[in-house]
């Protein structure tokens, strides 16, 4: 919410705090987070684009494979790089087709879902916990990962812009995809192997949907991954490296 007041992004606003130098070693890690998730994107949206490439019949090797990496980066590149007002632009349109290629994926899934569904070993004791404790870990670490962003978006809004709205907006937003796409997942893995659902849902879903499922995984990783791209090269000059933000951004 602070973000229209000071018209400046999470890590600049952070020095107020920590004072311009203190503040380096938050934008140094935020930095580091910010790679690392965009790294995480990129692969899966890469395994989704291999998986569309051979459901088209193309026999994807290693070249192949680089090629498609390549163009999942250079995508995401370029519209992080041109800024806040495309990355809307591009928000507004991918958020609407995602989310009905969405709804459709979850009417063909809860059709075969096993309501009666036992795992064949119940954990119990120290095993269960571990494994609650891991799930939990993975789960929080996706909004946690974005704590040092969110200024970077809110800057752009009047500076009269009602807090409460700004906080449960985004809080919804995030949350309420989270929790069915979560509850999805959970669902669909009663039927078909929960290891790798990018491939396995492919025996519950219509054919004709499948590659639409693999294009709603792949671009929206990329959705993803600009807004983590573009607060990157934030995050590298608020660290106090006097480089062009485009520059920040392709390292």
């Amino acid at each position: 919410t602070v973000g229209p007041i000071a018209g400046t992004s999470t890590m600049m606003v952070s020095r107020a705090h920590y004072g311009p130098n203190g503040n380096r070693l938050s934008a140094f890690f935020a930095w580091a987070t910010l790679v690392a998730f965009e790294a995480i994107n990129l692969a899966l949206g890469a395994f989704a684009l291999f998986a569309l490439a051979g459901e088209l019949g193309w026999e994807v090797g290693d070249a192949g494979k680089a090629l498609l990496l390549a163009l999942n980066v250079l995508v995401t590149y370029l519209v992080a790089v041109l800024g806040h007002a495309t990355i809307v632009r591009f928000q507004q349109f991918f958020a609407l087709a995602l989310g009905g290629l969405t709804l459709l994926l979850i009417a063909f899934t809860l059709g075969d879902v096993n309501w009666s569904y036992q795992p064949e070993e119940p954990l119990s004791g120290t095993a269960a916990w571990v494994a609650f404790s891991a799930a939990l870990t993975l789960i929080m670490t996706g909004p946690l990962s974005w704590i040092p962003v969110p200024a970077d978006f809110t800057r752009y809004l009047p500076r009269g812009a009602s807090p409460l709205k700004m906080t449960l907006y985004t809080g919804a937003g995030a949350a309420l995809p989270a929790i069915v796409l979560g509850l999805l997942g959970a669902f669909a893995g009663t039927v078909v192997d929960p290891a790798d659902l990018t491939t396995s849902l492919k025996e519950i879903v219509p054919g004709w949907f499948y590659p639409l499922f693999l294009v709603v995984v792949a671009v929206g990783t990329i959705a993803n991954n600009i807004l983590g791209i573009y607060s990157s090269g934030l995050a590298m000059q608020a660290f106090g490296i006097r480089i062009h933000r485009a520059a920040a951004v392709t390292i």
